[in-house]
């Protein structure tokens, strides 16, 4: 009868041991994610020129709006004016989209690389640069943002993780980067 209880234990014991790891793995599994600190830090410490460069980009698109998305790109080399790639326009800054611009320029790094890309479309403004797996997006009305650039070509459809910073800052990149898990 010691023999039966001591088995016993055993296989209640392998049982929950079994179900608690499932539970981990599960856990892990579905949960959403997070921002990696430094990320949120880049965002949250100049969110007001973060917001207000993305501002000033959405004026333009509602302004000159003849495509679904603008591929705008600020260099830092040529202060005080944006290339927009879309329709070859160089949009002239004021001085406060300039110091604005600047400073997200100088604080951005995503994927170990500088900012030099922004795309703009419908209620949206994503800052990129040129591997585009990674993005900081700017939502106007606090929706979650769809694309990691712009809306892709039909045939180039990414898989995509979103990730919240506030209720209108989004960190988003490639599914099988994955690196803040």
């Amino acid at each position: 009868m010691k023999k039966e209880t001591k088995k016993r234990r055993i296989i209640i014991g392998i049982s929950i041991a079994v179900v608690l790891m499932f539970g981990f793995i599960a856990v892990w599994w579905f949960s959403p994610g997070y921002v990696p600190e430094r990320l949120q830090a880049m965002v949250l410490d100049h969110e007001s020129d973060y917001t207000f460069v993305a501002e000033t980009y959405y004026a333009d698109f509602q302004a000159y709006r003849k495509e679904d998305s603008l591929d705008m790109a600020y260099s830092d080399g040529e202060k005080g004016i944006v290339f927009c790639a879309t329709d070859g326009r160089k949009l002239e800054l004021t001085e406060a989209e300039a110091a604005s611009m600047e400073v997200v320029y100088a604080s951005y790094l995503l994927d170990e690389r500088t900012w030099d890309r922004t795309y703009v479309y419908e209620g949206f403004v994503s800052f990129c640069n040129i591997k585009g797996r990674e993005s900081i997006v700017y939502s106007r009305n606090g929706e979650k943002p769809q694309y990691i650039n712009a809306p892709p070509p039909p045939e180039r459809d990414e898989k995509i993780h979103v990730f919240k910073i506030t209720d209108h800052w989004y960190y988003v990149q490639i599914s099988g980067m994955l690196s803040n898990r």
